[in-house]
């Protein structure tokens, strides 16, 4: 409507965004294919300034349309979704009343046909074969009061970030994770993401999201612990870069000429390697892995390490006492939990420490990260703890024949495992 009351339009100078397209300069403004022919003449420059401004509403207004949403919406198993109000769920039915159209009548869905619920809060449930736990929906409906203490990504591969997202555009998030470490992460990579104030986005057909969904679940509620302390530390979302460099750091010896490496691609090696090492834990520890493929993946583990003189160091609950053992001792003991399933599960993972060169020309660099620990009898968690663990990663230079020549090449280890505080 606003459109229609404007006199002749202008060519867009500037590069601009629009209804999934890029505008070059010099491009007529992809507003102007919509109008009558008579508005695609050129106009003076206060025109061109107050279209330019107009069409810059519009385009805040087509972002405000596909901005993530506070409010409860239903997503079913056909891939659509439906925003409203979500009065209760009782024998496999939920009373809904649409968002849209403005007071349209209450309606009972099948709870068969959806696949997953969200609530204002960001709390989710997952449906599976129509059925919810009874409990899991108390507490979906009766959300705490406080809000979340920090953002939520829940990346394709499931892994799950607890963050603050400071920036997003058409193609990744940026964002801080603990120890002030700056992330971005490609939005090809994403599933969903849940704001603090209880806005959420799923990026893709509910059915393809599901699984990660479903396998992040167990973690968000335990990790928000880890995220009201990582915002109560909240400093340390605030880069620390005083602009000054480390003489001692990777970086420098980059920035000095000393060596010739890709710094960010051996840092996300490290990463790589303790994501890695989660998802093996994760195996090994899994009753279901039957022995043989347990001692294989044992094997893996065991290859991420500098050597299998590492220690990993554990704690039970709030006891002060710990206990270390050799890496591939305490796998081994991983499987011979006596429990009837055991799930361990990794989040949370940032560099605490960039990496630093050693007395011995390598270099040295912590990885923090939560482990959840879950001991399972008779379908019950019998037991559950929360541990904050670092692991010292390590750069270390090697040499090896290439055609003919030896050369100095780098690979990273993971090295020590040890534990800052675990919470029953």
């Amino acid at each position: 409507q606003i459109l229609g009351l404007l006199p002749d339009c202008f060519v867009v100078r500037c590069k601009v965004f629009i209804l999934g397209q890029i505008f070059e300069a010099g491009q007529p403004c992809v507003v102007c294919h919509l109008l009558p022919n008579r508005y695609q003449s050129q106009r003076p420059d206060a025109m061109n300034r107050l279209y330019k401004f107009l069409v810059f509403v519009l385009f805040c207004g087509l972002l405000g349309l596909q901005s993530a949403s506070a409010q409860e919406m239903l997503y079913m198993s056909n891939d659509s979704k439906e925003a409203g109000k979500i009065n209760s769920i009782e024998a496999g039915k939920i009373d809904f009343s649409p968002a849209e159209p403005p007071n349209a009548p209450k309606k009972t869905i099948e709870l068969a046909n959806v696949l997953a619920l969200f609530n204002a809060k960001g709390d989710y449930l997952m449906v599976a074969g129509g059925k919810v736990d009874e409990k899991a929906i108390a507490a979906f409906l009766n959300p705490p009061v406080e809000a979340r203490s920090a953002d939520v990504i829940i990346a394709r591969n499931a892994h799950t970030v607890f963050c603050q997202i400071t920036g997003e555009d058409m193609d990744k998030f940026t964002y801080f994770a603990r120890g002030g470490m700056k992330y971005t992460v490609p939005k090809a990579e994403v599933g969903a993401v849940i704001r603090k104030d209880g806005r959420h986005q799923v990026f893709g057909p509910i059915s393809a999201i599901a699984p990660q969904l479903t396998t992040a679940l167990p973690e968000i509620k335990p990790g928000l612990v880890a995220a009201r302390e990582l915002a109560a530390d909240a400093k340390k979302f605030a880069p620390k870069d005083s602009g000054a460099i480390d003489p001692n750091s990777l970086e420098a010896a980059v920035a000095k000429g000393e060596l010739a490496l890709d710094i960010n691609l051996y840092k996300r090696k490290a990463l790589q390697k303790v994501e890695d090492l989660g998802r093996y834990i994760k195996k090994i520890a899994d009753k279901r892995t039957d022995l043989v493929e347990a001692n294989k993946t044992v094997d893996l583990a065991c290859l991420l390490f500098l050597n299998e003189d590492r220690m990993v160091e554990v704690s039970q609950g709030n006891s002060e006492q710990k206990a270390r053992f050799k890496i591939r001792s305490y796998l081994n003991k991983l499987k011979l939990l006596k429990y009837e399933n055991v799930s361990i599960s990794w989040q949370n993972i940032s560099y605490v420490s960039n990496l630093r060169k050693g007395v011995d020309g390598n270099y040295y660099g912590i990885v923090s990260f939560d482990q959840v620990f879950e001991a399972i009898n008779e379908g019950q968690i019998v037991y559950r703890d929360l541990t904050r663990k670092n692991i010292e990663v390590i750069l270390k230079s090697y040499k090896k024949q290439v055609d003919g020549q030896e050369k100095d090449l780098w690979d990273v280890f993971l090295s020590d495992i040890g534990v800052k505080q675990t919470r029953a």
